[in-house]
């Protein structure tokens, strides 16, 4: 058995072994290829033996491979390269590095292909790595993601995966039948697919698992003893689930009162994890193996419930929630007309045949002297009758091609933009999530496209001291459409680093956070990139009242009692802002709210509409003193009342923007 010194010093000794060099055989290999593509495939071949027996070597093989990143451009080479990364930060227990590389792969992927069996396992192996953070919320979307992408390739397996996934967060919430259900579909995904027993045993101990807490104490210990029958721990890639399988009949048998039984599969997963230095899964392990043992061997209680905490401290959590890489979604279309060189071709073509029939023609005219004038007159307007039929079929054959082309152009652009409105409506709070947060609370979201350049957010944040903050904001990205798109989905996912990230402790630190993030992200372009984003961050003490915010060039409002008023923030956008300093920092302001008070939070999509009898701008003073007019009706009337004074205002002129209204009742 590994003693908790035992653990600290393989952890010591990896990360000394970290700076290491390649083996000789591999430094030939890498030094006769001829290009970086070579290079990159002989470093992840040679190294991914290396996760089980030294995993830190493995990691040093990654970033050895790292240099030549920037010389590949095929997506799935990089997918294998980031995905090698992350199974060597995996075995090192650094899961911030490992969810980084993750995040990388489904970067690479997205930039070439939506819908792919290597995006449906980033997807899930991303959501995998949030999970075991106890980011479930974060997670649930990406594991969504990977189902929907696997079930629309054929990729069963994964979809199997993907599903057990979701029904182990549904278990965590308390929705027991939903899981039981989940669980029963991805064990016959996996039945029917035949080639993965331990994954059966491993939905068979989770439905074990269900059916005790339920109550039903028989079928539990029947699909436990199921799941004992299926795993098998002679490969290493089937550790974590036949290890899983040990664990969850423990606990089966331990909510049964069989704790001697349940010591039995305690102990072989721990051997499993132990020999095999899976560290993630060894704290939950000694912590059911000292409430199993509690009631027999106080003493071995005591061990294991010590070694359960210093571990738990120093493995499980050390550098784990340091910073989660915000992602990002390319959707750029490439324009692939060649009707251009195609026109030119013919225009060569037509040019060469009518000097040619001039040539013979003149030649004609010299041998016959003048002969029969009115006969040359006939052939010279049979040759141009001749010539413009056959011009005029080719033009329509052309143009026939040419509509052909752009109709299918025109349906891989569509197809491109829902694929991308689904993955930002996935990030996007739904209102009944946005609800548990802020139930007194409302959004008018109109986006000009499809895609929009406007988000909004909300978290619910509990600090080390148990104060609870509920968090908001509302964004307004550089453009609409794809180019906004892009920036929203990269806002959102720096403000869920943001929330999780134990340096940041306030609204202002925040911002400073996502201000870097988008500069440093845009920074790796050649191009200087000026976009970025407007945006309002707020943090409401439910018990004070009182409202901590920063903002960047976007206003706050407060309505009490009929009277309206303005919090001002920073002058500074989000991103790139040449007229001020690169070291500015976002101020923190504070303002004392009061019961029945209406915030508000909105981007300037509405103000800034063309519309009326002489389409004109609505403008902000109307738009103030609209907010002070609804004050006073309920949330959801509103909602409505913002959407018939827009909808009357634009009437038949095109939106120009997207539009946004944020209100909460305090």
């Amino acid at each position: 058995m590994l003693t908790r010194y035992t653990l600290f010093f393989i952890i010591a000794i990896q990360w000394h072994n970290f700076y290491g060099q390649l083996a000789d055989s591999t430094q030939v290999k890498v030094d006769q290829a001829t290009n970086a593509k070579e290079r990159v495939r002989i470093i992840i071949a040679e190294g991914s033996h290396l996760h089980e027996s030294d995993p830190a070597k493995s990691v040093f093989y990654y970033q050895f491979a790292l240099k030549d990143t920037l010389k590949v451009s095929d997506p799935y080479l990089l997918d294998s390269l980031f995905r090698f990364g992350a199974f060597s930060y995996g075995a090192m227990n650094d899961r911030s590095q490992s969810l980084d590389c993750h995040l990388k792969r489904i970067g690479a992927l997205t930039e070439t292909d939506t819908s792919s069996k290597a995006l449906a396992s980033a997807y899930y192996e991303t959501a995998a790595v949030l999970q075991s953070q106890g980011n479930n919320d974060l997670a649930l979307p990406y594991f969504e993601n990977s189902r929907n992408i696997a079930k629309d390739v054929n990729f069963h397996t994964q979809r199997g995966q993907s599903i057990m996934a979701i029904a182990e967060i549904y278990v965590e919430q308390g929705n027991l039948d939903e899981a039981l259900n989940l669980y029963t579909q991805a064990k016959e995904i996996f039945e029917e697919d035949g080639r993965f027993q331990f994954i059966i045993g491993y939905a068979k101990a989770k439905m074990a698992e269900i059916y005790s807490k339920k109550g039903e104490h028989e079928l539990a210990i029947q699909e436990a003893e199921e799941a004992l029958t299926y795993p098998d721990t002679s490969k290493w890639l089937y550790l974590d689930y036949s290890g899983e399988i040990y664990t969850t009949a423990g606990q089966v048998y331990m909510d049964n009162n069989m704790n001697r039984k349940a010591i039995s599969q305690l102990r072989i997963a721990q051997d499993v994890f132990e020999r095999h230095n899976k560290f993630f899964y060894l704290p939950q392990t000694y912590k059911l193996l000292a409430q199993a043992y509690r009631p027999i061997d106080v003493d071995s209680a005591f061990i294991y419930l010590d070694w359960y905490v210093t571990l738990n401290d120093s493995v499980i959590n050390i550098k784990n929630n340091e910073q989660i890489t915000a992602m990002r979604f390319s959707f750029e279309e490439e324009q692939r007309i060649k009707e251009i060189d195609f026109l030119e071709q013919e225009k060569k073509i037509i040019e060469e045949n009518k000097n040619l029939a001039e040539q013979e023609s003149s030649r004609k005219s010299q041998l016959i002297n003048g002969f029969i004038i009115a006969l040359i007159l006939v052939v010279i307007l049979l040759v141009i009758a001749v010539y413009s039929i056959r011009l005029a079929k080719k033009k329509t054959r052309l143009i026939r091609y040419q509509k052909k082309v752009a109709e299918e152009r025109s349906k891989e652009i569509q197809d491109s933009i829902n694929y991308a409105e689904r993955i930002q409506r996935a990030v996007i709070p739904e209102d009944r999530r946005f609800k548990e947060v802020i139930p007194a609370s409302f959004v008018y979201y109109r986006p000009k496209e499809a895609l929009s350049g406007d988000f909004y957010w909300a978290y619910d944040v509990i600090t080390q001291s148990n104060l609870n903050f509920k968090l908001f904001s509302v964004g307004d990205c550089t453009g609409h459409g794809v180019p906004g798109a892009l920036l929203s989905v990269l806002g959102i996912n720096y403000l869920n680093l943001g929330s999780v990230t134990p340096t940041i402790n306030s609204p202002a630190e925040a911002l400073d956070f996502l201000n870097t993030g988008i500069v440093n992200t845009f920074g790796y372009s050649s191009e200087t990139i000026r976009d970025g984003m407007d945006i309002a961050l707020g943090a409401i003490n439910p018990t004070s009242l009182e409202l901590t915010y920063s903002s960047a060039k976007s206003n706050l409002y407060v309505v009490r009692n009929q009277e309206i008023i303005k919090l001002k923030g920073d002058k500074k956008a989000i991103g790139n802002d040449t007229h001020l300093e690169r070291e500015f920092k976002f101020t923190n302001f504070t303002f004392q709210l009061e019961k029945n008070d209406m915030l508000y939070a909105l981007t300037d999509g509405f103000q800034d509409q063309f519309g009326g009898e002489k389409g004109k701008k609505f403008k902000v003073g109307p738009l103030k003193r609209l907010l002070v007019k609804i004050e006073r009706l309920e949330l959801e009337e509103q909602k409505k009342e913002l959407a018939t004074v827009f909808n009357d205002w634009i009437g038949d002129l095109e939106q120009v923007d997207d539009v946004t209204v944020m209100g909460i009742r305090i």
